[in-house]
């Protein structure tokens, strides 16, 4: 039985061009997962949170911090589709964000639209980890 090199060779790089995609999906994922977390919670940050985003990254998202907003009776957040380029073990993320909220005393509404994001993350304990972002101001 001879084996043919040429399907074999196409088979194992379909293979493994699946398997990236899927790793970029996850990753995706995981990103939409951290930013909701750091976004949509009230701004104390929890161990449980650890394996999802670095701390001081946390707090530069949250709007408590990041808005000076401590009572916030409404709040949305919108993540557009994610581009992540990775090797597996480390990655980066660009992605669009909107949020808005609006503050409880003053039902005035505070946010951003459609910010582009360079998200670093990091595989660790099992997840991926949000560990470095650039925002232009």
């Amino acid at each position: 039985m001879r084996v043919n090199v040429k399907k074999v060779s196409i088979l194992s790089l379909l293979i493994l061009v699946s398997i990236y995609l899927l790793f970029s999906f996850w990753i995706y994922i995981s990103v939409r997962k951290s930013l909701s977390i750091a976004f949509l919670t009230d701004g104390t940050y929890t161990n449980q949170y650890s394996k999802y985003i670095d701390k001081n990254i946390y707090l530069r998202l949250n709007p408590k911090y990041a808005y000076a907003k401590n009572d916030i009776k409404r709040k949305k957040l919108s993540i557009g589709l994610g581009v992540p380029i990775h090797n597996f073990h480390k990655g980066i993320v660009w992605i669009k964000y909107t949020y808005i909220g609006i503050d409880k005393e003053s039902s005035t509404p505070h946010g951003c639209r459609r910010v582009p994001i360079k998200i670093t993350v990091k595989f660790e304990n099992g997840s991926w980890k949000i560990i470095d972002i650039y925002q232009e101001a």
